[in-house]
Order: C-alpha cells, then sequence, then structure tokens
C-alpha cells in the first residue's frame, strides 16, 4: 500500500505510516496544527503516538485507511479523559479556586477543570469545539468587517449556540497551579487565571478577540505595576 510509505509528523517523530503502525496497535490522529500543538508535549511526556493530521489530505487518508487499520481521531478533551483524577481531598482544597476560574471564563463560553497530567511544565491545557472554534472565526471576522458584513455575520453567529464550547484543563502537578490553588486573594487568583487562559490561546494559535486583547494588556499592566511597587517598597 503506498500511504504506508507517506511519511507523517507524530509525536514520536517524523515516521512513515508503516513504521508508525509497527509500534502502536491503533492510528491516533488529530485533524489539525492547532489541536496537535496542544497535545503533542502531553501526548509525548504520557508515551502516547498521535499523528498530525493538519497538512493537507492526511486525515482524509487516514480516515479512508481505516477501513483496514484500527484509525480513531482525537482531541484535547478526549486526551484530557486519560489524565488522572485528583483525589476528594484534593477537590475540596480546590474548590474555590476553580469557583473563581469558571465565574471569570464563563464571559468567553469557557468552563475549567483541574487534573493531574505530564509534562509537569505545562500549567494547563485547552480544548476549543468545533461550533466554538468556528464561532471564535465568525467573532474575529466581525471585528474587522464593514456594517454590512458585520450585520450578515451576526445573524450566522445567532443561529448557533452561546453555550459552553470551551475547556480549560489545569495541572497540579505543575508548581505554579499548586501556589495558585492556595491563594485566598480572589482578584489576584482571577488574574492569574485570565491570564493561563490568554497564554494557552496564544499556545493554540487562536487569534485573540478585542476583549481578550484588553485582558492581556491589563494583565500585563497589573504586573508591570506590582514589580514597580515592590520595587518602590524595598527601597523605602
Amino acid at each position: 500500500m503506498i500511504i504506508d510509505f507517506l511519511p507523517f509528523e507524530t509525536t514520536s517523530g517524523r515516521m512513515t505510516l508503516k513504521e508508525f503502525r509497527e509500534k502502536n496497535p491503533v492510528i491516533r490522529y488529530v485533524s489539525s496544527h492547532d489541536q496537535y500543538r496542544q497535545i503533542s508535549g502531553v501526548a509525548a511526556a504520557q508515551g502516547e503516538a498521535i499523528i498530525n493530521g493538519g497538512y493537507v489530505y492526511d486525515s482524509e487518508l487516514l480516515e479512508r485507511f481505516s477501513e483496514l487499520y484500527p484509525v480513531e481521531q482525537v482531541d484535547a478533551a478526549g486526551f484530557a479523559q486519560t489524565f488522572e483524577d485528583i483525589t476528594l481531598e484534593e477537590r475540596d482544597s480546590v474548590f474555590d479556586f476553580l469557583q473563581v476560574a469558571d465565574q471569570v471564563l464563563r464571559p468567553f463560553q469557557c468552563v475549567t477543570d483541574i487534573k493531574k497530567f505530564l509534562p509537569v511544565e505545562m500549567p494547563m491545557l485547552y480544548h476549543l469545539s468545533q461550533e466554538g472554534d468556528f464561532l471564535r472565526s465568525v467573532e474575529h471576522s466581525k471585528e474587522i468587517a464593514n456594517k454590512m458584513w458585520s450585520d450578515i455575520l451576526n445573524n450566522l453567529s445567532d443561529s448557533y449556540s452561546k453555550e459552553i464550547n470551551a475547556y480549560l484543563f489545569f495541572n497540579l502537578r505543575n508548581p505554579l497551579i499548586q501556589k495558585l490553588v492556595k491563594l485566598k486573594d480572589v482578584q489576584l487568583i482571577g488574574r492569574a487565571v485570565q491570564m493561563l487562559y490568554i497564554q494557552a490561546l496564544l499556545m493554540g494559535h487562536h487569534p485573540l478577540h478585542v476583549k481578550e486583547l484588553s485582558l492581556l494588556t491589563g494583565g500585563l499592566s497589573d504586573l508591570i505595576e506590582g514589580c514597580i511597587n515592590n520595587q518602590i517598597r524595598e527601597n523605602q
């Protein structure tokens, strides 16, 4: 089969499909570059082999190959189901943190959860549904369109649900998250969660909307102001 000799980008390095099949009983792939960027580090750290199906025709070829070999499409949400759950005691200790996180991210149709996963250097994993991805594209187009096109895009987006369409999974193994969940300052927690949300969007190469750019600007201003105030206090 010709497809066996085609090279694919995988979390185990670049290899032909034949080489990938020799090492893996199931072909798991993601259908977009952005999804692959989000989960490739996590997958590699956990020893999971995933193919990047975001290149032209790769996903279609792999789907057709499913008639001959087990093929499974995965995304960040599905991959998160393999993460280690936190204990009941840990769940109690992070309850207030998650309450604040959900509150500050609800305007962005995003909910949060907390798990344990590798690598420990990754503080969070973001997942955006296909409908959510489409709506983000529409919202971005509305921000740069003229009035006529903006009205058309408004009608288009109104036909879709405005319910939750994104998930942000925090990693309790990460040192930063371990510190955040112990904070009692609600305002500080909220600002930190907002910045992690923006970081997750940038890592996934999602264009920032006007309100998200405002979050980024406000967060950077708060950070600079905090550093200046600390320096002033030290010099007094």
